[in-house]
């Protein structure tokens, strides 16, 4: 029951907060960024997701920021991106969170023993 309220109050609620946080500013920024969004400003959460609540937390961090990301990306307000070029800038954005969830949940769980 502990676990249970632990999910739901805790990291998976903020994490889920600060991907919509962000997907908001950077939809409110489009018009100085264009058709590309910095996409990689999602890693914040992803990192402090990974510290926080571990590999899990990280890697939910990482399939929210995609699919907020692909909503973000040309065609707007749908999850199918037709470029590659916006694929690609996703699938960066996926690969490079889940080295860096990997990498920070192994360092947090270092710290702790």
């Amino acid at each position: 029951m502990r676990k249970l309220n632990y999910f739901l109050s805790n990291i998976y609620v903020a994490v889920f907060l600060g991907v919509a946080a962000i997907a908001l500013i950077l939809k409110e920024l489009q018009f100085v960024f264009g058709d590309a969004p910095p996409l990689l400003v999602f890693l914040v959460v992803v990192v402090f997701a990974s510290w926080d609540g571990g590999l899990k937390a990280g890697l939910y961090a990482t399939a929210l920021s995609a699919a907020a990301s692909a909503v973000l990306v040309e065609p707007y307000h749908s999850i199918y991106s037709a470029s590659s070029r916006e694929l690609l800038r996703i699938l960066l954005l996926v690969v490079v969170s889940t080295i860096s969830s990997l990498m920070i949940a192994r360092l947090s769980k270092r710290r702790v023993s």
